[in-house]
């Protein structure tokens, strides 16, 4: 945004980083403050910020000067920026400026009411010091809220393990059961016939090769 000054009316917008912007802001949320508070001054001549280099992520300075406000680093001692910023305003006096826009909402300002015309930025709902609402006009902001950060994608689920299919196990028979009591007489007395039939064939089979045998004696 252009910070060319009025001829007519040379203004100065003074920033307290930590007080309105917010001390480390994320970068999104900090342009957009910085936007919210360049268009309610209606495009003063000289922008400046002040905050301890601690309180403020480098690439946000980087930002805000690149845009071009002017960013002196205070110490951190307890209202450092404070003191820088009206040191910066005691002098833009000295040279002629007449109107002090602050954002800002720390009491300590209302030193610039016998400089000129002062006007204070605030958000909505922000206390502001009671010293300093009774040396200028409050200009009250929607506020702007921290820029919301990428959603993280939920982690995916764990592999499930791949069902492996069960090869079908062949039948196992039945064990044999043992025989009964009353089977085992019947079982008997087959096999003793085998034996019988056996013993038989085999004295047949004697007694006719005995037989044959005498026979072929005689014709000899």
């Amino acid at each position: 945004m252009s910070t060319t000054p009025r001829a007519k009316a040379p203004a100065l917008l003074l920033i307290d980083v930590e007080n309105t912007i917010g001390a480390n802001a994320q970068l999104a949320t900090a342009l957009a403050r910085l936007d919210a508070l360049l268009h309610r001054a209606h495009a003063t001549g000289q922008v400046i910020a002040a905050c301890a280099g601690s309180r403020i992520r480098p690439g946000v300075a980087d930002a805000l000067r690149q845009r071009g406000v002017h960013l002196p680093l205070a110490d951190t001692d307890k209202n450092a920026a404070d003191r820088l910023l009206i040191e910066h305003a005691r002098t833009a006096a000295a040279d002629g400026t007449r109107r002090f826009v602050v954002a800002s909402a720390d009491a300590a300002f209302a030193a610039l009411a016998p400089f000129g015309r002062l006007e204070i930025l605030a958000w909505e709902g922000q206390q502001v010091g009671k010293a300093l609402t009774q040396a200028g006009n409050v200009h009250r902001l929607a506020r702007v809220p921290r820029a919301a950060l990428p959603a993280q994608s939920p982690a995916p689920p764990p592999l499930a393990a791949a069902a492996v299919p069960e090869t079908p196990s062949a039948p196992v028979p039945a064990p044999t059961s043992a025989l009964t009591a009353g089977e085992i007489p019947a079982l008997r007395w087959a096999l003793m016939g085998v034996a019988a039939l056996f013993c038989g064939g085999f004295a047949f089979g004697s007694r006719t090769a005995d037989t044959a045998m005498d026979a072929l004696g005689r014709h000899r």
